[in-house]
């Protein structure tokens, strides 16, 4: 369940454009979450590959619950998409340390990915509310 919350938040950073022109009482809580958002995204992109990877070994959920396996491995994928779209500042640090030139490559990447920010945010809200309903609707 937490990670659906995590997409949530994630979706809502990546287009707070969309939620803000809706309505403003929004607008104190993305100020206050604002400076944490490329530490959430590094995270979430370690969260993501760590969701993906287990819900693949899982198949056999595949059987069992096929919504909720199905709604894990669209929110491990929507998790890591979204943390490599706004963790791209501590990503271009981490791998500035390791390799200079890779720096160029990862801002290439964030170059190509920032026209699907707000696709992606609006996509990881979406999942990421329906992933924590299916939570709530599985079978104990």
């Amino acid at each position: 369940m937490l990670i659906g919350l995590l997409l949530a938040l994630l979706g809502l950073l990546a287009a707070p454009n969309v939620i803000l022109a809706r309505t403003d009482k929004l607008k104190p809580f993305l100020k206050s979450v604002e400076p944490y958002e490329t530490a959430l995204g590094a995270c979430a992109t370690v969260v993501g590959l760590y969701v993906v990877a287990t819900s693949l070994i899982g198949l056999r959920w595949l059987i069992a619950a096929p919504l909720v396996w199905t709604g894990r491995v669209a929110t491990g994928v929507g998790l890591t998409a979204l943390g490599v779209v706004l963790g791209v500042g501590i990503i271009k640090k981490v791998v500035g340390l390791v390799r200079k030139d890779a720096v160029e490559k990862v801002g290439r990447l964030s170059f190509e990915l920032a026209p699907y920010q707000t696709w992606l945010g609006i996509a990881g809200m979406v999942v990421g509310i329906t992933y924590v309903v299916l939570w709530f609707g599985r079978p104990i």
